[in-house]
């Protein structure tokens, strides 16, 4: 009785002020220990699956990870969270154990709430790798559907523009904050990177001005291989400037363009690709 009593309490106004992702493991009176004990069991068998393989560790759906957990899963070779209810205080930790890192090379995390200020973190770190603080280790970075904005475009073009950045794969996806304006600053980046060989970029709010930002900047770069620009709202002007350059020879490196789903292309758009090829045969 005492225990369904104080679970009543705890259903009340108090429980409305925690965040839905984070009810079902509260630790507090009546049953919740036993939603804890499940937590750690979920977390524990991952771990223990993890260090079986030896190189990846995905965290289990909709699981919050504490500190000392996110710190285990840095000392992996590539550390996947799809749907864990990471914060942006996460993303500071997640760069405080970034710096000196030589385990991690990969880094996908979705659909959580980083934010710019997760973001900016672990940009931070990337960008000042140096020869005596190795943080270069990093391949693979993947932040998609975390509520990044501007701000956390701008960390990330400084740290494409770092020297010492090794970032091969950048995945931007579901991050419509992002806009022209942070996809003109990553652009910037892109003249001087010399690494980076993925970017996506789907569904981040790109009209034709960043479009066209992105063409001029593969006439310098000549690392990008793959683009990916699926669900923006890219029209004829953007798509025939990253065609102008492919096919006149200006950037003879990027290979795969993906620009599907963008309805305002229309068959202007359609024709200058079909003269481009047949110019190109």
């Amino acid at each position: 009785t005492r225990r369904l009593h104080h679970a009543s309490l705890l259903g009340g106004p108090r429980l409305n002020k925690i965040s839905k992702q984070l009810q079902p493991y509260i630790i507090g009176p009546g049953g919740s220990w036993k939603r804890s004990n499940s937590r750690l069991t979920k977390m524990r068998t991952c771990f223990y699956r993890a260090r079986k393989i030896g190189e990846t560790i995905q965290i289990p759906n909709g699981v919050p990870i504490s500190e000392e957990e996110l710190k285990e899963c840095m000392s992996f070779k590539s550390f996947v969270s799809t749907s864990a209810p990471m914060t942006s205080s996460d993303g500071r930790t997640i760069a405080e154990y970034l710096i000196g890192n030589q385990f991690t090379r990969s880094l996908l995390l979705y659909n959580g709430q980083l934010q710019d200020k997760g973001v900016m973190a672990i940009a931070a770190t990337i960008e000042f790798s140096s020869p005596e603080i190795q943080n270069s280790v990093l391949q693979t970075l993947g932040i998609g559907n975390h509520n990044v904005g501007v701000r956390g475009a701008l960390a990330l073009s400084k740290a494409l523009k770092a020297k010492h950045c090794a970032l091969t794969c950048l995945y931007l996806e579901n991050n419509p904050k992002i806009g022209d304006v942070g996809i003109e600053m990553i652009a910037n980046a892109l003249e001087k990177n010399v690494r980076l060989e993925k970017l996506v970029l789907s569904s981040n709010n790109i009209n034709d001005k960043g479009c066209v930002s992105l063409a001029n900047s593969m006439i310098k770069n000549s690392s990008l291989r793959h683009l990916t620009l699926n669900h923006n709202n890219i029209g004829c002007s953007g798509f025939n400037a990253l065609i102008s350059v492919m096919s006149n020879g200006r950037n003879t490196t990027l290979s795969h363009l993906i620009i599907s789903n963008n309805t305002k292309i229309s068959n202007t758009g359609a024709s200058h690709l079909a003269k481009c090829i047949g110019s190109s045969m």
